[in-house]
């Protein structure tokens, strides 16, 4: 896909819970709760952009110019199968019937493999003439991706500001070790 876009439908259910990260970061007072429940919101996001996917179920459109007999995009766990159509010369889209590409569920880089009898032109050069929806789903977070983010979390907590006054080294993130071992690379 030459670009798309996504939007979160849910979030798993099983993601840090305001009284988790408290108990992780030993508080139990209430006056930080809205500034804590912002902090696992930055955590998700911050461990979804190390992973390269985000936990929840999406709805994904993407599009491209050129057809080729394989389409990559980058979701994996494919909750149905997409759907693909192109644009006519009038400016309208066309519906692909599901008999002439299949996909695959798990994989990722997630592909669409057309048959041999599909040959598609874009005559108007147009950057959205072949539209594809799909949606994907992760329903459940790893242990390890929540510890992550709870370190995420603990971290943001205690250092809120960008600068020290003590003598500045690094700390290898524990969180991203946690992490890779789930993180999706792709060069589709």
């Amino acid at each position: 896909m030459d670009f798309y876009s996504s939007s979160r439908i849910a979030n798993t259910s099983d993601w840090i819970t305001t009284d988790e990260a408290k108990d992780h970061i030993r508080i139990d007072f209430s006056t930080d709760d809205t500034y804590v429940d912002a902090l696992i919101d930055a955590a998700q996001e911050a461990c979804e952009q190390i992973l390269g996917f985000g936990f929840g179920t999406y709805n994904h459109v993407g599009y491209t110019d050129t057809f080729s007999r394989v389409l990559h995009f980058r979701q994996a766990n494919l909750t149905h199968l997409p759907t693909v159509q192109h644009k006519l010369e009038d400016g309208t889209y066309q519906t692909l019937d599901t008999s002439d590409y299949k996909s695959t569920s798990k994989a990722y880089p997630g592909q669409i493999v057309f048959a041999d009898s599909v040959h598609l032109n874009n005559v108007n050069n147009d950057p959205e003439w072949l539209q594809v929806s799909w949606s994907s789903s992760y329903t459940t977070t790893p242990k390890l991706v929540k510890q992550a983010g709870l370190m995420i979390v603990g971290h943001l907590y205690e250092m809120r500001q960008d600068v020290g006054y003590s003598r500045v080294f690094e700390v290898p993130m524990n969180s991203k070790y946690l992490l890779e071992k789930y993180r999706k690379q792709s060069f589709a």
